[in-house]
């Protein structure tokens, strides 16, 4: 007979695995299909969730978040866009709830090969980018890669997970499988173009090269890192434009907190609050910065809460696993410029959810 906890442990791998390559190629609609899976497993893996009992600090905030984003979406001018999200994001509550669900419900799994799922996830969906870019027709994000996640910038952001767990497990093994892995994924996030993905990427390698003291041949390979990064994105990264554009958008959502500073205008509402010079050509759907974009959608007591759970899952896992840690912080940091979408949404969740099981010792080796 099938051992139930094995069954939700491929269950889980499967979904890890395959829910960044999937996406609905008849409308252009990348984030539907995506969506509709978080919806199911996080429904199936929480409903077969653990008994262990919840850290208070775990329970509260995520009793808050849902509070709070539930207020936000009744409130909002639009009920059903707030809840479900549009066809194009479906970054409604619906989603954050479907999260949070799969925090407190992802099974028991060996943490080695946790992170041999990240990394297999990262190069394909990395190949899949490529591929994809090779026989696009049209030239969208100025030539940068988005593949099956839909924008170059939430790829950029998923990588700058998978690559670090790559680029941890070859520094530990050196293992020319994972070297391998850590090229095509290095390869695929240069071509994303995403800034804050690459530095966020390499902080926080140093800092765990420095940290764990490796040696200086170690040190020096990743020290050369930052300049050939340079050599790639050197437009991008002194493209005043992009730098003037953002502190606009920044300083329009804090004028749009201001006015409703407590449940915000409901997720995926920022296009109706933000304004934009008429000098700005596109349509400003996100704030592109984590925190601000919450603000902006749910308001200031739901960032707040969100940023205690941010802080406290950083805690628990550099306590208890740091290579867990450090992959959490270069998701946080290349999130500090950009927006979440729904792969970077169950990163972040499953980080959450490691990080609820580690603090009552039940994930610990």
């Amino acid at each position: 007979m099938l051992d139930s906890k094995k069954l939700q442990s491929a269950l889980f791998s499967c979904f890890l695995v395959l829910t960044p390559l999937l996406f609905n190629p008849l409308d252009g609609s990348v984030e539907r299909v995506k969506f509709i899976v978080l919806c199911i497993f996080s429904l199936i893996f929480y409903l077969l969730k653990r008994t262990d009992k919840i850290n208070e600090i775990f329970k509260w905030t995520i009793v808050l978040l849902i509070f709070f984003g539930f207020i936000s979406t009744i409130l909002s001018q639009d009920i059903y866009l707030a809840f479900w999200g549009s066809p194009e994001r479906c970054f409604g509550f619906a989603a954050f709830l479907s999260a949070m669900m799969l925090a407190l419900g992802i099974p028991k799994i060996d943490y080695k090969s946790l992170i041999n799922f990240f990394i297999v996830s990262g190069t394909l969906s990395t190949l899949a980018a490529i591929i994809l870019g090779i026989f696009s027709q049209d030239s969208l994000f100025e030539g940068r890669i988005s593949g099956t996640l839909g924008n170059p910038n939430l790829l950029g952001q998923f990588l700058a997970v998978t690559l670090f767990f790559g680029i941890y497990r070859f520094i530990e093994k050196r293992n020319k499988i994972d070297l391998i892995h850590v090229l095509i994924q290095a390869f695929g996030l240069l071509l994303s173009g995403n800034r804050a993905s690459i530095f966020a990427l390499i902080l926080v390698t140093i800092i765990y090269v420095i940290h764990t003291k490796k040696s200086w041949k170690v040190i020096s390979l990743f020290a050369i890192l930052p300049i050939i990064s340079l050599f790639f994105i050197s437009d991008r990264i002194f493209a005043g434009q992009s730098i003037l554009t953002r502190i606009e958008i920044y300083s329009s959502a804090i004028k749009a907190i201001i006015k409703t500073p407590f449940f915000g205008s409901g997720f995926e509402h920022v296009q109706n609050v933000l304004m934009l010079p008429s000098s700005y050509t596109m349509i400003a759907d996100r704030v592109h910065q984590l925190f601000l974009d919450f603000a902006v959608m749910a308001g200031i007591p739901f960032t707040i809460t969100l940023i205690v759970l941010s802080v406290f899952t950083l805690i628990v896992l550099f306590k208890k696993q740091p290579v867990f840690g450090f992959a959490f912080l270069a998701l946080l940091l290349s999130l500090q410029v950009g927006f979440m979408g729904i792969v970077n949404l169950i990163q972040f969740s499953i980080f959450v959810g490691l990080a609820i099981g580690l603090s009552h010792t039940r994930f610990s080796r």
